[in-house]
């Protein structure tokens, strides 16, 4: 029985079926069953797949994880954890109580971040005056020692893959640099991320998983899709907890069926062709 088959079968189940063998779920057709808007896909194939994704990408063990619309939602998913788990750190309830009289949050990112970082950003709330940018080198790589002393709340994003150049954040540096003072550090990895996937290529990431958040896209194999992981799994689930049909996981577990709808919604909205950003 081919693989294709395999999850043909898989998908006429109506009842709880078994987990996928530890075989790697890559190939198109299965992205397809991941991440296409539709059906319902059964939850041990989403867990699997994302399961093997942080795998792959050489996250840290435990990593969560969520298929979302495409690489905007996920940054977007990625930067809404940040600002609830900084936010919270400082006793601050974002969700509760809102962003009209809560503690300003400071933004770091480098002088070429890509542009659906800084809308994300602002989307959040996180306004332009609040962000910080720090010059970067000839290759458009942030430059750590000119990151300016941080205090909580303090968000810092890097990025793996400049659009222009492909030059990748010395992320290990970064942590190093801001983790003293609490600041949580996201990489937009949207498709640089994908380096860790191949040996001539991952030590181009090293450190990259000292960071507290990752996005990614999925690469349009064969839809367009998002990829978003965070450490800190319950700040996840906060910022993906709207109604949906998408599925995320946990440390190998069902949590629950959300991140559907709604950030599609979102990210259509914001959109300017369907299915991504201007020129994404």
């Amino acid at each position: 029985m081919t693989l294709n088959d395999r999850v043909e079968e898989l998908l006429r189940e109506a009842a709880e079926i078994p987990e996928l063998p530890d075989k790697p779920l890559l190939d198109g057709d299965a992205l397809d069953l991941v991440t296409r808007p539709g059906p319902a896909v059964p939850d041990a194939v989403t867990r699997s797949a994302l399961r093997w994704l942080v795998d792959l990408l050489a996250l840290p063990p435990g990593t969560a994880g969520a298929v979302v619309r495409d690489a905007a939602t996920a940054t977007l998913a990625a930067l809404a954890a940040a600002r609830h788990r900084v936010l919270t750190e400082v006793g601050w309830d974002v969700e509760g109580q809102g962003l009209s009289a809560a503690p300003p949050v400071t933004v770091v990112v480098g002088d070429d971040a890509h542009p659906k970082l800084r809308t994300a950003l602002r989307l959040l709330g996180l306004g332009q005056d609040r962000v910080v940018r720090v010059r970067t080198d000839g290759q458009g790589r942030m430059r750590p020692t000119l990151i300016p002393p941080l205090h909580p709340p303090a968000i810092v994003c890097a990025q793996v893959g400049e659009a222009a150049s492909g030059a990748v954040d010395p992320v290990a540096a970064i942590c190093a640099e801001v983790h003293d003072a609490d600041a949580w550090v996201h990489v937009d990895g949207t498709f640089g991320l994908w380096a860790a996937a191949s040996p001539l290529t991952r030590d181009l990431l090293i450190g990259v998983s000292y960071a507290d958040s990752w996005a990614a896209a999925a690469l349009d194999v064969p839809y367009d899709s998002g990829l978003v992981f965070a450490r800190d799994a319950d700040a996840l689930w906060v910022a993906l907890d709207w109604p949906g049909r998408r599925v995320a996981w946990r440390s190998g577990q069902r949590c629950s069926r959300w991140a559907g709808s709604a950030w599609r919604t979102w990210s259509k909205a914001l959109a300017g062709r369907p299915g991504g950003w201007p020129g994404s």
